[in-house]
């Protein structure tokens, strides 16, 4: 037997022991800064009342700003690219595209997947398009997996997608943004950009509002022979 051979018995065996050994809550905390190893609990609303998300007995992800940031999530679509047993669909332009939950979505007739920004259903009559959803300035994004027509109604057979939306701050005046530009070669560039603004009204009042503008440039050959198809342009606002 080799030397490396006989080294890698060794380490393989030793990575089948410490998968054996149980983990548990000291493993997290460490005696000089337990805080810092704690994770942070995410506060949900699923169930229509604030709870954590540990304390929710339904198959549920929830993406907070902090962790869409990390992850360069900007719409809707990449977001369920991190949602099991979630995908996109039929996507027949930009602004009209369809996702399944568990296997049950559909791009014609009512949307068997619920999408609500806030407390506010979105959806459009024999469509089951997706809103376009971006999640620049979300306070999170929850995707509840299942049936959930007990607590949202009919229509949410698939699932339920909350937007749920950074609330104003009467407390202090507030600005971001944040762009992209991009291109292709042999087509033609495209770009985006995201802007959100707190303006604080009185003591307990204030007005936010979000924008964000895209151009997406076109790249495909149709059967004519003309160049550059499938340019898009897509905005979104909201104010509260």
């Amino acid at each position: 037997m080799s030397k490396s051979t006989y080294t890698d018995r060794k380490l393989a065996a030793l990575i089948a022991a410490l998968s054996l050994v149980p983990l548990s809550g000291s493993v997290l905390a460490q005696s000089d800064d337990a805080d810092s190893a704690l994770l942070e609990e995410v506060m949900v609303t699923a169930t229509k009342r604030e709870q954590t998300l540990q304390e929710i007995p339904l198959s549920r992800q929830a993406f907070d700003n902090a962790s869409l940031q990390a992850a360069a999530i900007r719409d809707l679509g990449e977001l369920m690219t991190f949602v099991p047993g979630a995908s996109e669909m039929i996507g027949l332009t930009v602004g009209q595209r369809t996702y399944q939950i568990r296997g049950t979505g559909g791009s014609s007739g009512d949307a068997p997947v619920g999408y609500y920004i806030d407390d506010s259903p979105f959806f459009t009559i024999g469509g089951g398009f997706a809103p376009i959803g971006n999640t620049f300035d979300m306070e999170r994004v929850e995707v509840l997996r299942g049936p959930q027509s007990t607590l949202y109604g009919n229509g949410n057979m698939g699932g339920t997608v909350r937007y749920v939306t950074n609330k104003p701050n009467p407390e202090r005046f507030e600005a971001h943004a944040r762009g992209s530009y991009s291109w292709t070669d042999g087509g033609d560039p495209g770009w985006y950009g995201d802007a959100a603004l707190n303006i604080p009204l009185g003591e307990s009042v204030a007005l936010r509002v979000v924008g964000s503008h895209q151009e997406v440039g076109g790249y495909t050959e149709d059967v004519f022979g003309n160049e550059n198809q499938g340019d898009a342009m897509t905005q979104n606002f909201r104010g509260i």
